[in-house]
């Protein structure tokens, strides 16, 4: 799983889009053909940040319960949860200025995760996953 990361006062983030946060993203935003807009906040510069931290918070905390269960399945590192920034504390914690560029962000992690399962299903098929 490819992560896409994300720093915010100088601690870095992992992005990891599970089914978990696509579920939650998606529902919020209303489909995933809503996704853009929901995260432009249909024009609207504060909904823009509200709805870009939500998924950014999101996508972050999935990528902590991640690294949590990995830790604790295999033994690759401390399975210890660890505390990280949700929608709120990111609104806390950085500035508008700071949080619009992290839109773009938020799109190539959900992107990463999108493509890793076209890929995954043109292996395991062995064909082409585009439609015909």
């Amino acid at each position: 799983m490819e992560q896409v990361l994300v720093k915010i006062r100088d601690r870095e983030y992992p992005l990891c889009m599970t089914v978990h946060a696509f579920a939650a993203i998606i529902d919020t935003c209303g489909g995933l053909e809503k996704l853009g807009n929901f995260l432009s906040g249909n024009g609207d510069a504060a909904k823009a940040i509200e709805n870009t931290a939500y998924a950014l918070g999101t996508l972050i905390r999935e990528g902590e319960e991640n690294r949590r269960i990995t830790a604790e399945c295999f033994g690759d590192g401390d399975a210890k949860p660890r505390k990280v920034p949700g929608p709120k504390d990111i609104c806390s914690l950085l500035t508008p200025a700071e949080i619009m560029p992290l839109r773009d962000t938020v799109m190539r992690a959900i992107s990463a995760s999108m493509e890793q399962q076209l890929e995954a299903e043109t292996s395991k098929n062995g064909e082409s996953a585009e439609p015909r």
